[in-house]
């Protein structure tokens, strides 16, 4: 798994660095569609290197192991849109009416973020389906309870262990685990809707 930090965005932007990531994702692209169409356990790294044109020992090189192909390399890949903007939010608001102004701002409807949207939400299936990938995805999940944690302390001006703090991260952190449960039964993974949702409800109150 990457190490992520508290920020919008953690790694270098040398024309090496973008070439790799972009490599990077296109292997991961075709591994996907590949898992989609044939199944995990029938698709050989090597078919994925067929389809990504390269040879199977550079497929490697990215992904040490099969179930790599579907592990999220950013632990905050769920969570990073909104950092930024919920940081910008005026200084007199409270962390929920932050985060929901944040959710709302977000995420755009670019091509660039409609594709990682659907790259996301079919790996969200994938690991949901394959053992070794869901252990091994799940140290982002404690990853971002603790950034969460963090970056909402950073605006009460509390302790990240407070127990408020933790009560509004763990709720947060447990809609979106249940929608990655669920995106593995077909349904729909949408990321920006369920949090909207969630923070919606969180500032109103539940009518039950």
């Amino acid at each position: 798994m990457g190490r992520s930090e508290l920020s919008e965005n953690g790694s270098s932007d040398g024309p090496w660095e973008r070439k790799r990531a972009r490599t990077k994702q296109a292997i991961q692209r075709h591994a996907l569609r590949l898992f989609s169409e044939q199944g995990y356990h029938a698709t050989t790294v090597e078919q994925v290197a067929a389809a990504a044109d390269l040879a199977p020992s550079t497929v490697f090189r990215y992904f040490p192991t099969k179930h790599d192909l579907v592990v999220i390399d950013d632990d905050l890949i769920l969570i990073r849109p909104f950092i930024a903007p919920f940081r910008a939010q005026p200084a007199e608001l409270g962390v929920v009416a932050a985060l929901h102004n944040a959710v709302r701002t977000a995420f755009d409807d670019t091509g660039a973020s409609r594709q990682e949207h659907v790259d996301l939400q079919n790996r969200a299936r994938l690991v949901v389906s394959i053992p070794e990938a869901w252990a091994a995805n799940m140290g982002s999940l404690t990853t971002v309870i603790r950034v969460m944690s963090e970056l909402f302390a950073e605006r009460a001006g509390r302790d990240s262990t407070d127990p408020e703090i933790l009560s509004l991260t763990r709720m947060l952190c447990g809609s979106m685990t249940v929608a990655w449960l669920t995106a593995g039964n077909g349904d729909e993974f949408d990321l920006p809707a369920i949090l909207e949702d969630t923070v919606a409800h969180l500032r109103t109150g539940f009518d039950l």
